[in-house]
């Protein structure tokens, strides 16, 4: 029988909810792709500029990435496992499904323990490289590290703040129809998502400029988009509609005098 030709008992399946929660995984796995392109210029990047910052950081984003395959499929794999006991009878999964989904997860381990020993001895010669033909104190090459852990957090900075653009607008559909107070909820981070834009261009400025105010600007400031984006992407929608975003939170009285307002 087809779910989806039959309301009540795609309903009482829970098939709405999953297709909800499957246009978040494609979104998800949209990302996985952009993430690729990303990891593809940090790793040419680190090549050719030599930074060994990179390196590192390509290697625990690579191994993250990895792992959060896991989980994604582990959530995948408790959706369809709910909706197939609701719906005995009507719905099964193909047993070759699972096999092959967790293989791909052993693949990508594999994989990325194999990139992860070319990066580490990768660094190892670019460190003596990089400090052997450089005639400068241990201060400056501090220094020099610190900037380029910097210069590393901005781009994964940037990389974040592109896939929580993508994600909250592609959750736009399922949030806009929601009540009103989750619709201003969702105006509200749309707003940070341009601050941090904002916030990226300030610090950038700053470091060239070696301007401390803006630096100090940005790391406050950061702090909160960083609380605010965690706690909206943690549980996805469920936790924005309960309504615990930081900022969310704080300003949920005159959200709610706003509402009375309009009504």
């Amino acid at each position: 029988m087809n779910l989806k030709n039959n309301g009540s008992i795609a309903i009482s399946c829970g098939i709405s909810t999953a297709e909800k929660k499957v246009t978040l995984f494609m979104a998800e796995n949209v990302i996985f792709i952009l993430y690729q392109a990303f990891q593809f210029y940090l790793c040419l990047n680190a090549a050719l500029s030599l930074n060994m910052i990179q390196i590192t950081t390509v290697v625990i984003l690579d191994l993250g990435a990895t792992f959060y395959t896991l989980v994604q499929q582990i959530q995948i794999d408790t959706n369809l496992n709910l909706i197939q006991t609701a719906c005995l009878g009507y719905f099964y999964i193909e047993p070759k499904y699972i096999q092959n989904e967790y293989l791909y997860f052993a693949f990508s381990l594999a994989f990325s323990i194999a990139i992860s020993g070319i990066s580490l001895k990768l660094y190892n010669q670019l460190r003596s490289v990089t400090y052997k033909n450089a005639n400068i104190d241990s201060k400056t090459q501090a220094i020099y590290r610190t900037t380029l852990f910097l210069e590393m957090l901005l781009k994964v900075d940037f990389f974040l703040i592109v896939t929580y653009a993508f994600l909250t607008f592609s959750a736009m559909p399922i949030i806009w129809n929601g009540s009103l107070i989750v619709r201003i909820m969702f105006i509200v981070h749309s707003i940070m998502l341009v601050v941090a834009i904002f916030l990226e261009i300030l610090v950038y400025y700053s470091l060239n400029k070696e301007w401390k105010i803006g630096m100090y600007i940005f790391f406050a400031l950061w702090s909160l988009c960083g609380v605010e984006f965690t706690l909206f992407i943690d549980n996805g929608i469920t936790l924005a509609k309960r309504g615990w975003c930081l900022l969310i939170s704080l300003s949920k009285p005159i959200y709610m005098h706003i509402i009375e307002i309009l009504e």
